[in-house]
């Protein structure tokens, strides 16, 4: 039999008690979608999805970053920006489904009945940390996420501005947001390196951080 995959699968796991088949999904999609491949079923067609269509992409309403939304690739600039293979898999004995958030450096955890159970951070090497210099609580790190930060020292990922950084000012994970600060008007701006204009040089362009994306300000 065939199943219907879409053409931007990136990983598969399957469930070996339910059978239940995991896809990894990117491109416009960046979702998990199972089907159930128990003999009795017909093919073709899938059971579940988990995730808010399209992630954090250029056509995202928004950028804050939910239990269920995910950034599996970057499909937006055409650039891996650094992110590792995206993955899922199971635990058989509860059911309980372990999908690799690459975009987002974090393990996301759910039940049988697709509901949140709980997130774990996997932070892999980085290149760009800045601080909000008025704002110690608030922090960025490349390739554009930026976080919240307890008293206690927990990070949480707030925003995630990952998908907005275009070509022109994609450096391989360095300088992205240097020169943090949220004003007195509570809005936040950084800087980002444009490269368009080297040779002779790279420039730099002020930016704001908003809960819908990067504005540029040219």
């Amino acid at each position: 039999s065939i199943l219907d995959f879409p053409s931007d699968k990136t990983a598969l796991g399957i469930n070996n008690t339910t059978r239940e088949l995991a896809v990894v999904v990117g491109g416009p999609y960046q979702q998990i979608w199972c089907w159930d491949i128990t003999a009795s079923t017909p093919s073709g067609s899938y059971t579940r999805k988990i995730g808010q269509l399209g992630g954090y992409g250029i056509s995202s309403s928004n950028v804050l970053i939910e239990d269920d939304k995910f950034s599996f690739t970057d499909y937006t600039t055409g650039l891996t920006k650094g992110l590792n293979t995206p993955y899922v898999s199971y635990d058989s004995s509860s059911g309980y489904m372990y999908i690799g958030d690459v975009g987002n450096n974090r393990l996301q955890i759910f039940n049988s009945s697709s509901v949140y159970v709980d997130s774990v951070m996997m932070q892999p090497a980085i290149y760009s940390v800045s601080l909000d210099m008025n704002n110690p609580l608030k922090a960025y790190v490349g390739p554009g996420i930026e976080y919240d930060i307890s008293p206690s020292g927990t990070w949480t990922p707030s925003r995630n501005f990952s998908a907005q950084i275009t070509s022109s000012y994609y450096t391989e994970g360095y300088d992205v947001f240097r020169w943090c600060s949220t004003l007195s008007n509570n809005k936040t701006y950084a800087t980002l390196t444009n490269k368009t204009t080297f040779p002779p040089n790279d420039s730099v362009e002020l930016v704001e951080l908003t809960d819908t994306g990067i504005r540029y300000t040219g």
